[in-house]
Formats: C-alpha cells, sequence, structure tokens
C-alpha cells in the first residue's frame, strides 16, 4: 500500500503543477504484472482512472510524464529479482 499511496501523491503533485496537463498524458511503469494490477486499483479507486499503468513495454514516449515504479509487493517478487538486471 505504501507504493500506492506515492504513487497517488507523485499524481496528484504533477496534476496539479503542470497547467493542462490531463491524466490520459500520465503514465506509471512497473516490471511486475502484479504490481501493474495493483497500482491501476488504487488510482482507479482514488479517481485517476485515465492515467496509465502498464509495464516496460508500454512505450513511455506518448506520455508527458512518467512514474517508475520498482517496490517488489511479495515475497515471489524479491526473490525473483535477484535474477533480473533492473535499471532505469
Amino acid at each position: 500500500m505504501g507504493e500506492i499511496k506515492l504513487v497517488l501523491g507523485i499524481v496528484k503533485s504533477i496534476l496539479g503543477e503542470v497547467a493542462g496537463l490531463q491524466q490520459k498524458e500520465i503514465a506509471v511503469i512497473t516490471p511486475w504484472r502484479e504490481q501493474v494490477w495493483k497500482l491501476r486499483k488504487g488510482l482507479r479507486a482514488a479517481g485517476f482512472s485515465g492515467v496509465d499503468v502498464g509495464n516496460v513495454e508500454v512505450s513511455v514516449s506518448v506520455y508527458a510524464a512518467c512514474s517508475p515504479g520498482s517496490t517488489a509487493s511479495n515475497v515471489k517478487m524479491v526473490l525473483e529479482q535477484g535474477q533480473m538486471n533492473d535499471g532505469l
């Protein structure tokens, strides 16, 4: 839940500071499919259904603002993370 709150804060901040920016111009990118679902659910529940949430296959070039998500949301992800090459 901590990352969802953090992402919500970032989205609210960006929308509040950038005049004319719309939700559909913001993307949250995360490497984990389960995390995509959790972030998407949290954003929708908070009224941000226009913000796209996807994995690294989302083309970030079409967005005005992107927020990377990188927190593993369960033990399986933590164990698998050691087998991945992560980077921004």
